[in-house]
């Protein structure tokens, strides 16, 4: 039988991308700069009238030095990068997770805070990882599975993803009873959104963690 094993190497690709694209007004931000080809300040000004203007700075500041955005200093329009553009298709299939999930959203920025809680807390993504190799898995094989991962937070994490609707728990009352955990059909497609995003980490540099597969 395949053991599956993940080394605490930091944070994973999924972790690293909510960084990026996660804090409050990003999204938005990123979806402008699409749908009008790039933005000037007065531009992001018109279209978020609530945002705060040190907070707006600073969002913009933040996405040029993760690569997200690049600055014209002749036109002073924002506009995306590539590394931008190959993660809006995955920003719409957060949308389409939130809608799986019953969740009403309402554009890019809604469907990114829904789908951190989901997925992208610490931990999260490696868990439904581990889930979906091993199909269906008990609890001590998954803390045994993923290095640095504790009793209490791994209880607090697979009762957040049932909440959530991503895994099943399967109680078996046996002589010996135990508990099994399985994907459910849209923990399958948030497995798939954490593929694309792993997919999309690797293509810019940003894992230093890696899944140790052994016999």
């Amino acid at each position: 039988m395949r053991e599956f094993f993940i080394k605490d190497n930091g944070p994973c690709c999924v972790e690293k991308a909510f960084k990026m694209i996660g804090a409050r007004w990003t999204p938005r931000i990123l979806e402008l700069c699409y749908l009008h080809s790039g933005m000037d300040l007065r531009e992001f000004r018109q279209e978020l009238p609530t945002c705060p203007e040190t907070t707006l700075s600073r969002r913009l500041e933040s996405l040029q030095e993760d690569g997200l955005l690049q600055y014209n200093t002749e036109t002073r329009a924002y506009a995306l990068t590539m590394q931008a553009t190959d993660i809006l298709p995955i920003m719409l299939h957060m949308q389409h997770l939130t809608l799986l999930c019953k969740h009403t959203s309402s554009g890019y920025g809604h469907a990114v805070e829904f789908v951190y809680k989901l997925i992208g807390e610490k931990w999260k993504a490696k868990i439904l990882w581990i889930i979906h190799a091993k199909e269906t898995v008990r609890f001590n094989e998954l803390l045994r599975s993923i290095e640095g991962l504790s009793h209490k937070v791994l209880s607090e994490r697979l009762e957040d993803l049932e909440k959530s609707g991503l895994v099943n728990r399967i109680n078996y009352q046996e002589k010996s009873p135990r508990v099994e955990y399985t994907l459910t059909q849209t923990g399958k497609f948030a497995y798939q959104i954490i593929c694309e995003i792993s997919i999309w980490g690797y293509k810019y540099e940003l894992a230093n963690s890696r899944f140790v597969i052994s016999q």
